[in-house]
């Protein structure tokens, strides 16, 4: 039986004006000097600092949800690397968003490579993975 509570906990922490996420996997996200503060419609928003669209320092408005969306798309990055060291064996040719592109001997069928990919690392034991795939000569959009 797995426990839910192990797989859901996030750490929180603000050390030297830094926000820290510690994520599963143990890898941290980081807010630069956290602040809550008046947004443009005279509420209370989150707020960073970070690189803005003009590739420019500066504060960054944010919330709760954007913020549980980068620990979801931070744990699937983690998952996708995770996937991508149980295939060294394979020459990964690219990674485009939630796939990867690979080069495997021919002996080595689609069917292989999902059973792979939907392998857990020790952070993630219990959930229940899936990996779909294609063979192509040439690299086409699923």
């Amino acid at each position: 039986m797995v426990s839910l509570q192990r797989h859901t906990e996030s750490n929180f922490f603000c050390q030297n004006d830094i926000l820290f996420i510690t994520l599963l996997s143990g890898r941290n996200l980081v807010y630069i000097r956290p602040r809550v503060q008046l947004n443009h419609f005279g509420s209370e928003s989150i707020t960073y600092e970070g690189v803005g669209t003009n590739r420019h320092w500066e504060r960054t408005e944010t919330f709760p949800g954007k913020i549980t969306e980068n620990i979801i798309q931070s744990t699937a990055r983690d998952l996708l690397f995770y996937s991508m060291q149980t295939l060294s064996h394979c020459f990964i040719v690219a990674t485009v968003h939630d796939e990867l592109i690979i080069e495997a001997d021919r002996t080595m069928s689609v069917e292989d490579v999902c059973e792979q990919m939907a392998r857990t690392p020790e952070w993630a034991s219990g959930w229940n993975l899936r990996a779909d795939g294609f063979e192509s000569e040439f690299y086409k959009k699923d």
